[in-house]
């Protein structure tokens, strides 16, 4: 179904403990991180993956196999941790996108704005947020039902910033 499930990392097996060997919670660990991530694997490579099957699978790896990263932190190399991190959360991300490509939501069609720019004026204190006039104007078209209060939250701006970008750039009231 997917090509890309080729480019995941795979997961790095467990380091070596010189002192005494890893307990057995330790072990029984990165067996159960070691079947969430073959099983997703699996999924990944099925022909005609169900959705709900990869979804559960995602699901699975933010809610089961993450937490577990985070308490294995504790004994464990952070280098290991991390690699694992990094193992399992493009796993999740693909699993996700599988799983909408299964339901006929295709990826192509979804696009990532950034609309805002942090400038550095070279001046003291914070950069200046500019905000793209376009994607604003497009925003508080007529016909759109956006409040101003949560386009600045989703922009990651203060709304008096808003309010002054808005004003900027001619855009009036509702």
């Amino acid at each position: 179904m997917s090509s890309i499930p080729e480019t995941l990392p795979s997961l790095p097996s467990l380091p070596q403990n010189l002192q005494n060997g890893w307990s057995a919670n330790v072990l029984l660990a990165y067996q159960s991180l070691e079947r969430s991530f073959n099983h997703g694997h699996i999924l990944l490579n099925q022909e005609n993956g169900d959705h709900v099957r990869l979804t559960l699978a995602s699901e699975s790896i933010v809610n089961d196999a993450v937490p577990l990263l985070q308490r294995l932190e504790v004994g464990m190399p952070q280098s290991f941790t991390h690699q694992c991190a990094h193992t399992f959360g493009p796993l999740a991300c693909e699993l996700q996108l599988t799983a909408l490509a299964a339901q006929g939501i295709d990826r192509a069609n979804v696009a990532f704005l950034d609309p805002v720019e942090e400038v550095h004026t070279g001046r003291r204190g914070r950069p200046e947020k500019r905000v793209d006039e376009d994607f604003l104007k497009e925003a508080f078209a007529p016909g759109r039902n956006v409040s101003k209060t949560g386009l600045a939250a989703a922009l990651g701006i203060h709304r008096s910033v808003l309010h002054k970008k808005l004003k900027a750039a001619g855009i009036g009231n509702r």
